[in-house]
């Protein structure tokens, strides 16, 4: 049918890859954007530095709140391509368990691959929904009295704490479901080698970039260009590489398969005839 052949389409291995690459993409280069101070012309209030002597001053505030709701609009555009991405990696991560992780001896490890996948595509929803609704708030409430800033300020820092460290799991969870799917691609050997080994160092960039990010809300500027090198390496480079190739690996495999289907129903006599296939219908009315 034609919605059969549209869902085949839009849903195959490789179409899922490639929007996942493309969506990856999207949201890295929001992510840089905001990093590198593009969005504001360079200009980035430093919020960790100095704490106790500024981050109660109202001029202080006042940038911090301009800054934040510049940001604003590409943070949303940042984790809803992030969230797309991942949810179509879960599904390419799923193609890839039915095909080859379905054994005994691998099960734990596919099993694990999609709970890590499928982990990592809920956190960037989980962060959409709460920048859509707390943070809007704090945004619109900044536009107040600026005597209602220091409160706004304390309020603010005491629930990005309990947020922060939770949404930096992102990419440690990434790296550790690239780890685990390069493990279940060497322990059955259907895939080549250097295809695992990209896998596993892409996994390593991850976790690396997870430990940057994590002491960027300690350190604050001071390490932004390892959180930069760390993202650019592995969201715009390494995963899209290994993920386009995983794509057209298991595409290749698909039509591999099919051809091979195709060629056996060739090779298959057909059924002999029966007794009733040799009579002809009217020798049962001849007399």
């Amino acid at each position: 049918s034609t919605w059969g052949f549209w869902k085949k389409a839009m849903f195959s291995v490789l179409t899922c890859c490639r929007a996942a690459t493309g969506f990856l993409w999207a949201s890295c280069f929001a992510q840089l954007a905001i990093h590198m101070g593009w969005i504001t012309g360079g200009v980035k209030p430093e919020l960790f530095q100095d704490l106790q002597h500024r981050a109660l001053e109202i001029e202080y505030l006042r940038n911090c709140w301009r800054y934040r709701r510049q940001v604003f609009p590409f943070a949303i555009i940042q984790d809803c391509f992030l969230t797309i991405s991942l949810f179509f990696i879960v599904h390419v991560m799923s193609i890839l368990r039915d095909k080859i992780g379905r054994h005994r001896s691998v099960s734990s490890i596919s099993n694990a691959m999609l709970l890590l996948f499928g982990l990592a595509a809920v956190l960037p929803a989980l962060k959409l929904l709460e920048n859509l609704g707390s943070t809007q708030v704090g945004l619109a409430l900044s536009q107040f009295e600026d005597e209602t800033l220091p409160a706004l300020e304390i309020a603010w820092l005491v629930s990005q704490s309990r947020s922060k460290w939770l949404f930096s799991l992102i990419s440690a969870f990434i790296g550790a479901g690239l780890y685990a799917a390069s493990r279940l691609m060497e322990k059955t050997g259907r895939f080549p080698k250097a295809h695992a080994q990209l896998g596993m160092i892409t996994g390593v960039v991850a976790f690396c970039s997870f430990v940057a990010d994590a002491f960027a809300q300690v350190l604050g500027d001071e390490i932004l260009p390892v959180v930069v090198v760390t993202m650019v390496l592995w969201g715009l480079v390494l995963f899209p590489v290994w993920l386009l190739s995983l794509g057209l690996l298991l595409n290749r495999a698909d039509q591999a398969l099919g051809e091979l289907e195709l060629e056996e129903q060739r090779m298959i006599p057909p059924p002999p005839a029966t007794l009733v296939d040799d009579i002809d219908i009217h020798d049962l009315h001849s007399p």
